[in-house]
């Protein structure tokens, strides 16, 4: 695990001699020390530039290699060394785990500490007649973070394929759940009521398509939620606004037709059809290519005005809130 401290180590000597062994026949053996291998970890954890952030119960895992070394107690504790936060000696079970609610702990930094006192394994008189052992340290330092769930910002809106893609900034808290994302559009100037777009369970996952936008204002918004609660934390409403298809001319073809012309819906992977109502013929049109944005009718200049509506849906979609619609008066 990236976030281990280094390991401390201290030689220490309990006693010497009274004399030194000498003569021709006696050679002091000695070897360097190896240090100690910790394999140690947390889990659940979540680790967002270089710290470890944990919540609820926590499982601490380790596997201790002491090689040649005979082991004289090992414990290990959080935060000081106080009755309350020692966990106990754990003798020569250099492997297992150990359980810890956080929540029973202030949010913040705190640190697992691992200590252990072993012979030197230099292989000496003095590590044969145990009187110098060796006192090796482990820390993992760790955030604790149990508080309800905060929002993220949507960062842009963009088109992407002739879609609208709406993307945000990565939760960096554990026990993420979901994002949803939910927008408000436009009708005559009012938002209408909230609508879904979709949901993210991954974390990394920031992006989402929204496939019933055809233009107009709205605002998206990126809501989340947390394992450990039931509430949501709503984000602030981010505003896009494209164009949307709307008549542009209303010509004279011929002795009695009249032509009439709009721009084209700028998110061709979401449309749908254009719908043109005459109500004073009581005429409809509908069509179904994107390109096509003509269509002409008989036309009696008699002083009779003539209302028409252009209606542009998604595709696939019948929902009001996403139709985008145009008026136009011929008098």
């Amino acid at each position: 695990m990236k976030k281990i401290l280094a390991t401390i180590s201290v030689l220490c000597f309990i006693t010497g001699c009274k004399y030194s062994p000498s003569g021709s026949n006696y050679i002091e053996r000695s070897q360097e020390v190896i240090p100690i291998v910790a394999n140690l970890s947390v889990s659940p954890v979540l680790e967002i530039e270089d710290t470890l952030k944990v919540f609820g119960y926590i499982d601490f895992h380790y596997d201790i290699d002491v090689g040649n070394k005979q082991v004289y107690s090992f414990e290990f504790w959080l935060d000081d060394d106080s009755h309350e936060n020692n966990w106990g000696s754990q003798s020569w079970n250099l492997t297992g785990s150990h359980s810890l609610y956080t929540n029973n702990y202030e949010d913040g930094e705190h640190t697992i500490h691992i200590k252990l006192i072993t012979s030197s394994g230099r292989e000496n008189i003095a590590d044969k007649l145990d009187t110098e052992f060796l006192e090796t340290r482990f820390a993992i330092p760790l955030w604790f973070d149990n508080g309800p769930a905060s929002p993220v910002s949507v960062t842009k809106v963009n088109k992407e394929a002739g879609r609208i893609q709406v993307n945000w900034e990565m939760y960096r808290r554990p026990d993420l759940e979901e994002y949803r994302v939910y927008k408000m559009q436009t009708i005559d100037g009012f938002y209408n009521s909230e609508q879904y777009v979709g949901t993210s369970e991954s974390r990394e996952l920031t992006s989402i398509i929204d496939p019933q936008y055809i233009g107009g204002k709205v605002n998206y918004r990126v809501d989340v939620k947390i394992g450990h609660s039931y509430k949501y934390s709503n984000g602030e409403p981010f505003t896009y606004s494209g164009s949307y298809p709307q008549f542009i001319s209303a010509d004279t073809v011929g002795s009695n037709q009249l032509q009439i012309k709009w721009t084209s819906c700028k998110y061709p992977a979401n449309f749908g059809k254009y719908e043109i109502y005459n109500s004073t013929i009581n005429q409809e049109w509908t069509i179904d290519n994107v390109n096509d944005t003509t269509v002409s009718f008989q036309f009696s200049d008699n002083g009779t005005p003539h209302t028409l509506i252009l209606s542009t849906h998604p595709e696939g979609n019948n929902n009001f809130r996403n139709v985008r619609q145009d008026t136009l008066y011929i008098n």
